[in-house]
């Protein structure tokens, strides 16, 4: 397949020198899975520029996880896991890498309201998403326990001070929701998918998600600041440029005020219980491949890092579900993960329903919850 990226030569010798990171099973899998068809029908070998930077950023995703499940002394893993497309890729990429007597735990909570925990939308996006892994990978189905952690509000009234102390600076309605979602998965005390067998994860081990939203786009808000600056530029390719330009500043203010908003918070309330945290999206050299996106789309640099036109990244001018996190939707389509390829981004706090939407995130928390 490498002949589709002779006409691009500084494209192909970053291809190389990334396989030159993994084993050979695994850059050989990567070349098979890029040239899988998909529905999109963007990612094809007509298109080689789209192609190769789902080929990059695959390798780069296997790189950075690989990274971080080294030792042989451990037995399992867990993932922070609502079935949406960033918890089910990092599935599907470990599921790749382990080997098969690895477990993988994916732990999903929900707030129990009238009485039921299985309408709550995170909770009906896991299943579908672990029924349609279990379908597609081979042997998922051996090596996947899906935890289902549901919580009352009793539980949260009893924790709720503990939870304070743990996000503190932090002081927000959002942050304490947040906060409890990930106790309560941290603590890992819930029942085992199709039986009623109670289950507490035991790797101490937790990937997440975090970060992917922030480097390819995946809120809500992200596509209402590229829809301001487009209609003031009218809808010409210059207007167009200068609202993805103002979409890259968004991000990179998102990418800057991270460590601040969101991980201190989650390594401290996720470390009570002595999980430790993987952050692969957030991987330097992942970072730095969002970077590495041309706002003028219709030029393609091939000197230095290859040039990639952005709208591979993120295309704002595709529907929601569709061109927010482009690329790792294309991604996941190339695992033939189709359904939830197309899953729209749904807020950790929200999904699980803890959250009421008629009381603003943003205010502060008050002194008795």
């Amino acid at each position: 397949m490498l002949e589709l990226y002779r006409p691009f030569p500084h494209l192909l010798l970053q291809i190389l020198l990334l396989e030159l990171h993994l084993p050979p099973n695994l850059y050989i899998f990567a070349r098979n899975l890029v040239l899988t068809p998909t529905p999109f029908g963007l990612c094809g070998p007509s298109d080689p520029v789209a192609l190769a930077a789902l080929h990059c950023l695959l390798l780069l995703l296997l790189k950075a996880t690989l990274e971080q499940v080294r030792s042989p002394y451990i037995s399992s893993y867990a993932v922070l896991f609502s079935g949406g497309v960033d918890s089910t890729l990092l599935c599907a990429i470990l599921h790749t890498i382990l080997p098969s007597h690895i477990v993988l735990e994916l732990v999903n909570v929900t707030c129990v309201r009238d009485g039921t925990a299985d309408v709550s939308p995170d909770r009906q996006t896991c299943l579908q998403s672990f029924n349609e892994l279990c379908t597609i990978l081979p042997d998922a189905q051996s090596r996947f326990r899906l935890v289902l952690v549901d919580i009352t509000f009793e539980d949260i009234v009893a924790h709720c001070e503990l939870v304070r102390q743990l996000i503190h600076p932090r002081n927000t309605i959002m942050d304490f929701n947040i906060g409890c979602i990930l106790y309560f998965a941290s603590r890992g005390i819930g029942v085992l998918y199709g039986t009623d067998q109670s289950y507490t994860v035991q790797s101490s081990i937790l990937f997440t998600g975090t970060g992917a939203d922030e480097l390819f786009a995946g809120y809500t808000r992200h596509r209402m600041v590229f829809n301001k600056f487009q209609s003031v530029s009218n809808s010409s390719a210059c207007g167009v440029a200068d609202a993805y330009a103002a979409l890259r500043d968004e991000l990179n203010r998102d990418r800057v005020r991270l460590w601040v908003r969101n991980l201190g918070r989650d390594d401290r309330v996720l470390g009570h219980f002595y999980r430790e945290t993987r952050y692969i999206f957030l991987d330097e050299d992942i970072v730095h491949f969002t970077t590495c996106f041309a706002l003028d789309t219709t030029t393609i640099l091939p000197t230095g890092h290859f040039i990639f036109p952005i709208q591979l990244l993120y295309d704002c001018t595709l529907p929601k579900g569709v061109g927010d996190k482009k690329l790792l939707r294309l991604l996941l389509t190339k695992f033939q993960l189709a359904d939830v390829s197309r899953f729209s981004k749904r807020a950790m706090q929200f999904g699980t329903r803890i959250a009421i939407s008629s009381v603003p995130g943003t205010r502060v928390l008050p002194s008795h919850v």
